[in-house]
């Protein structure tokens, strides 16, 4: 399984690395995360104000 030191890795090899989508939301979560600890709280604010929250995993076509 990759990890996000593979993924900031700038010589990482990506020719033939294929993920599923549990391993793409794992590894997106830890990304998140990531930033989040290393950003100041004003560089946070400003994700969770970008943050878009339409774009949810199951989508109810009565909702649209």
């Amino acid at each position: 399984m990759l990890t996000i030191s593979d993924i900031l890795n700038d010589n990482f090899e990506w020719d033939e690395v294929t993920i599923d989508e549990d391993e793409f939301e794992e590894l997106s979560t830890e990304l998140i995360i990531d930033f989040l600890k290393k950003n100041t709280p004003k560089e946070r604010q400003l994700l969770a104000i970008s943050w878009n929250f339409d774009n949810s995993k199951k989508s109810n076509p009565v909702d649209r």
